[in-house]
């Protein structure tokens, strides 16, 4: 009884096939775990602060810009819009705070940001650009 032919070669080298380990179910279950405790134990201990402390702190940014100059901005945690200069108090995220105002148009004016902790000015910024941006944070801790 003859034998049959081998199958035919490609004309190219075969490269051998890497092995594949199957994925644990049990390791991906694990490190997920792992993670969740590792990203809740840093959200816990932000800023040395548990995430449910409160602060007793009074901040307020003050946005000083002239009568015919209209600004945007993200103050606290809300937007605001208005001309001229304004001052709002605002709640600070574990202890910190933060705002920014864009000016609305290509004039060339003053649009400045102040923000004050406890009666403290913590940071000041001023933008002189068309359509420019001042933005400003700081901790109560400094």
């Amino acid at each position: 009884m003859q034998q049959p032919p081998p199958p035919p070669q490609p004309p190219w080298p075969q490269q051998p096939r890497p092995s594949r380990r199957p994925i644990s179910i049990v390791g991906v279950i694990v490190a997920i775990v792992a993670g969740l405790v590792l990203l809740l134990g840093n959200l816990s201990n932000l800023g040395g602060r548990s995430a449910t402390t409160t602060t007793t702190s009074t901040a307020t940014v003050s946005v000083i810009a002239g009568s015919e100059l209209c600004w945007s901005g993200a103050i606290g945690d809300s937007t605001k819009d208005g001309c001229g200069t304004a001052t709002f108090q605002i709640d600070g995220i574990a202890g910190i705070y933060s705002a920014n105002a864009q000016k609305q148009s290509d004039d060339q004016g003053e649009l400045t940001l102040v923000l004050t902790i406890n009666g403290a000015e913590v940071d000041r910024a001023t933008t002189f650009a068309a359509y420019g941006i001042a933005q400003v944070q700081g901790s109560a801790e400094r």
